[in-house]
């Protein structure tokens, strides 16, 4: 009888043993010390939403216009290279159809450097993400 009390004998010690570890290594203070060690005035960014403005209507003109020469300068370091997707796969009507959604453009989500917006086609929902480029202006990465 002995061989089939031994393996939850040794079960029953690994738990007890488990959490004898875990009594021993929890640290109340740290985690008083991470709750308060960032203040919610550091958390806060400030985004400048002039210059996301502006660069949104220049992109909301040149979609409009079907303009592919001021939206592939438009996007950030050839984004669309490694998707494989680029200008070439919207017709004209497409593109201009995009800029007039643009224009109901919702802000999902914005960071100093990043901002996600949801536009409308139809029925369907569409987003187009921007990034801070390293010279300061704003810049597709998606749309």
């Amino acid at each position: 009888m002995k061989p089939k009390i031994l393996p939850f004998l040794y079960i029953l010690l690994g738990f007890l043993f488990a959490a004898v570890i875990q009594m021993l290594t929890y640290c109340n203070r740290d985690d008083d010390f991470l709750r308060n060690s960032i203040s919610a005035d550091e958390l806060r960014v400030k985004i400048d939403e002039k210059a996301m403005n502006q660069a949104i209507d220049q992109y909301r003109t040149a979609f409009t216009n079907a303009d592919r020469k001021s939206l592939s300068s438009f996007t950030i370091d050839d984004s669309y290279q490694y998707s494989g997707v680029g200008l070439a796969a919207y017709t004209d009507e497409e593109l201009a159809e995009i800029g007039s959604a643009m224009r109901k453009a919702k802000l999902n989500i914005a960071t100093a450097n990043f901002a996600e917006f949801t536009y409308s086609i139809g029925k369907a929902d569409f987003t187009f993400t921007m990034g801070l480029d390293d010279d300061g202006i704003w810049k597709l990465l998606r749309y």
